[in-house]
């Protein structure tokens, strides 16, 4: 996504799925008041199961892939001081764990753990591993405050426990360097013309390029199957006899492979903002492949949450509604405005100007929509664009309005870094290329460059996808349903064409069909951008006797939206009490207030 500042244009590389935001992770968001320790709060309308424990089954081929976790050594773990990182309750360690489990003794590789201590050690019930999402987000900065996300309860009885995964944050790094004459990274968040679209081939073709001169080990041994292995490795070492795991978007395909691989190791499985994990894996088994990126359906998912919102901004009206009425309208009017060129911010003095291109407009509003909390302004912001760039203000006002509205957007994207920087991660083309890459996005001659790839190193390894590039094109044209969002989501795994990057030997493809030995617990946001409710339903028939939570509201994920979904969280974690399946949970504030 391209991000405007006043004067300039700060580019970040297209398809890495790398900054999902997330309504309960936005800045300022804490847990709901009304879900205090052991009263509940929120939960009138949901029905709790008594615990139940069975007798785990799983397929062959999941059977097969957890086999060398139980041939490797369990990792000793000696706690530290968390050196200016997490506070007084935070304990940091490096564990070792098997490179390749198909070589459990052989080399290893560091995993940066970092241990958040429950307030109250005397009531702690064991350790609660989380992750925020990804591929490319570590999880350590989201242990220090996920517990009293998910509930205060949480917070006091469980240490939280967060791992960056295999090559990403302090473990170590997924990243690919060499010589390239083109730059392994487009300046635009997703192609819209042609021109644009044999840029962004370039820039794949460049990035796997890089991979084949010089990649990091880790490359080849990152998937979601190494991660989870990993994960069973830790609680090994914890001592803990089973597992208690909270994963939102990526998360959440992390905690199903765990759920797979070791369904008789869980005591308390949630996930939340559901990736349907036939879709991200392998895909229908007829029919044409399809990059995963277009199989998860997540354009739809991102169309009808704003279409929706459209239609409630222009319900409520302008008294609570700055885009009302019509907004619907006024956004086809702004996106077209930039496709043509007039968007268009005065620089500082001695600085060049700035424009807001189509795709940008659309990345942005993709990655606001993951905070159910921030329709309300930023559909403010789209109105003072309107207002300037549409209406013909701008034209009146000359430089001065374009310069408020530049400052307005530059604002908002302030807000919309922060909450990036906090996670959980999953959107396409919002992170920047990694340090170290050459400034210029149109190298004229070869030059060095070293790019970190944690989402490809992953997302590539895990998924089946076809090998010609041309089917991005293809599945690019072929989101008629989604229109914008579905261009934005199929692009951003075009780098795993041809050869892709890491090697996906490791990886587990399925089968998924499983019992676990305590019902998973599967949240779903019936209008979330990112992962379609879809996903959460897949899940819920993927895994026999689950519980499903319907969340009927906005956003990414759902932690601090919702006092029910808070109380359903409780339930599950400290009584290992599941809601009934098919349950629905309402968001505690209005769309627009």
């Amino acid at each position: 996504m391209t991000q405007i500042t006043r004067g300039t244009t700060r580019r970040l590389g297209a398809g890495l799925l790398a900054g999902l935001l997330g309504a309960a992770l936005a800045a300022g968001v804490t847990a709901p008041a009304s879900a205090t320790p052991d009263e509940g709060g929120g939960a009138d309308a949901l029905t709790f199961e008594a615990p139940t424990t069975r007798e785990p089954s799983q397929t062959a081929a999941a059977r097969a892939a957890a086999k060398g976790v139980g041939q490797a050594r369990t990792p000793r773990i000696r706690w530290r001081d968390c050196r200016g990182f997490g506070g007084p309750r935070a304990r940091c360690a490096t564990v070792q764990v098997p490179l390749d489990y198909d070589r459990p003794r052989g080399a290893t590789t560091p995993l940066a753990v970092l241990k958040w201590r429950a307030r109250q050690p005397e009531n702690r019930i064991g350790s609660l591993f989380v992750n925020p999402g990804g591929p490319g987000g570590p999880a350590r900065g989201f242990a220090t405050y996920a517990g009293r996300l998910i509930s205060p309860a949480v917070d006091r009885r469980f240490d939280v426990i967060g791992i960056d995964p295999r090559g990403v944050g302090a473990s170590r790094t997924a990243a690919c360097r060499g010589t390239a004459d083109t730059a392994p990274f487009s300046s635009f968040a997703y192609p819209v013309t042609d021109r644009e679209v044999r840029r962004q081939l370039r820039a794949d073709d460049a990035l796997r390029s890089l991979c084949d001169q010089g990649a990091t080990t880790i490359v080849d041994h990152a998937t979601t199957a190494d991660n989870a292995r990993d994960m069973e490795l830790v609680r090994r070492a914890l001592g803990e006899g089973d597992l208690n795991y909270y994963g939102v978007s990526y998360g959440s395909y992390l905690g199903q492979t765990y759920a797979a691989l070791f369904p008789g190791r869980i005591r308390a499985l949630a996930v939340d903002a559901i990736l349907d994990p036939i879709a991200w894996s392998t895909g229908p088994s007829s029919g044409p492949l399809r990059p995963f990126t277009w199989r998860l359906r997540s354009g739809q998912g991102a169309y009808r949450a704003l279409t929706t919102a459209f239609a409630e901004c222009d319900r409520v009206g302008r008294s609570r509604c700055d885009l009302a009425p019509s907004s619907a309208t006024k956004w086809r009017e702004l996106l077209r405005a930039a496709r043509d060129g007039e968007i268009v911010f005065p620089g500082e003095p001695g600085e060049p100007g700035g424009r807001l291109r189509e795709s940008d407009i659309v990345a942005t509003t993709l990655s606001v929509m993951y905070d159910q909390s921030a329709f309300d302004g930023y559909f403010t912001e789209l109105a003072e664009l309107h207002a300037t760039f549409v209406e013909g203000d701008g034209a009146r006002r000359g430089s001065e309005a374009a310069a408020r509205a530049a400052e307005s957007w530059e604002e908002w994207e302030e807000v919309r870094e922060e909450r990036e920087e906090r996670g959980p991660y999953t959107t396409p083309a919002v992170s920047a290329p990694a340090s170290g890459v050459a400034a210029s996005p149109l190298a004229a001659a070869a030059r060095r460059y070293r790019v970190g790839v944690a989402f490809q190193a992953v997302g590539c390894s895990d998924t089946r996808n076809p090998r010609d590039p041309q089917a991005w094109v293809e599945a690019a044209e072929a989101t008629g349903p989604s229109p914008w969002f579905g261009p934005l989501w199929t692009w951003a795994s075009s780098p795993c064409a041809k050869q892709g990057i890491g090697d996906g030997s490791d990886a587990f493809r399925g089968g998924w069909y499983t019992r676990t030995s305590t019902p998973l617990l599967i949240v779903g946001n019936n209008y979330d951008p990112a992962t379609s409710v879809r996903g959460a339903r897949r899940a819920n028939k993927v895994f026999t006797g689950s519980a499903f939570l319907f969340y009927d509201g906005y956003g990414h994920g759902n932690l601090g939206s919702s006092s029910c979904v808070t109380e359903a969280y409780r339930q599950y974690f400290i009584h290992r009490k599941p809601v009934r399946n098919g349950s629905t949970c309402q968001p505690d504030q209005r769309l627009f207030r």
